[in-house]
């Protein structure tokens, strides 16, 4: 294995696995043993995972950003289809893209992922 200096790597692993690692290292270095059991200490102070993870929302488009806020209102594909100007056909392939887009395969899962991510805390776009 070779030494980059980097710490980045150690983001990916979980708690848990981090203090194996200290623990496995400091039973090799014990000059490093204080600063080992330092890290460990300040490991175990961080709040737990809530088992809920939220990735990262995916750039809407302003299309896909006004349809997300519509589907949240519950208006119908009718209603939406009226509301742009555009077929019922057009906008439920513009919703199948969306879910596509955010991964979920039902219009409740859109709106609690998008809930989720925060993306309903911002201004809604405006209507012409």
């Amino acid at each position: 294995m070779t030494e980059s200096g980097s710490a980045t790597p150690l983001l990916t692993l979980s708690i848990t696995q981090l203090q194996t690692l200290l623990t496995k290292f400091a039973a090799r270095n014990e000059a490093w043993e204080s600063l080992v059991s330092s890290l460990s200490n300040r490991l175990k102070k961080l709040p737990k995972p809530s088992g809920l993870r939220v990735r990262a929302l995916p750039l809407l488009t302003p299309r896909e950003t006004e349809l997300a806020w519509q589907m949240r209102e519950d208006l119908t594909l009718d209603q939406i289809a009226r509301e742009r100007f555009v077929s019922r056909n057009t906008v439920k392939s513009q919703v199948r893209s969306l879910y596509v887009k955010l991964g979920v395969s039902s219009r409740q899962s859109a709106v609690q992922l998008l809930e989720r991510g925060g993306f309903y805390e911002r201004q809604p776009p405006r209507r012409n």
